[in-house]
């Protein structure tokens, strides 16, 4: 399609089986790690909603079971970080921290802790 200003415009084509989609995303990111947040720091590395979700909603607004969903999922990304994970966000983390057994698991676990903290914020 052409637009008023005369350039091509887009549509987004949403598949078959994309309210499904939508569903499994819902109830993956429920059952996400609330201090880590794994699956919504690789919906931003992909940049899901800014290439997928918006532009699905904005071409089907009018479908409202998919704008249903999609509010939900939208909720759900933008919860505020857990405490933890905003503790670990203002934590710093020397490198040669040794738990009690002489091994860096404790160094390695609040690494990983402060680097999810710094993907969600």
């Amino acid at each position: 399609d052409v637009g008023r200003d005369g350039r091509t415009q887009k549509h987004f084509v949403r598949s078959e089986d994309c309210l499904e989609w939508l569903y499994d995303l819902q109830r993956v990111l429920r059952r996400d790690d609330e201090v880590l947040r794994p699956v919504m720091s690789q919906l931003g590395a992909y940049r899901v909603v800014d290439d997928k979700l918006l532009p699905l909603l904005l071409e089907y607004r009018d479908d409202r079971a998919l704008v249903l969903t999609l509010c939900k999922i939208f909720v759900t990304i933008t919860m505020p970080l857990h405490q933890d994970a905003a503790a670990a966000l203002r934590t710093t983390v020397a490198r040669k921290v040794v738990d009690n057994d002489g091994d860096q698991g404790l160094a390695r676990e609040l690494r990983a802790r402060r680097e999810a903290a710094v993907a969600q914020a």
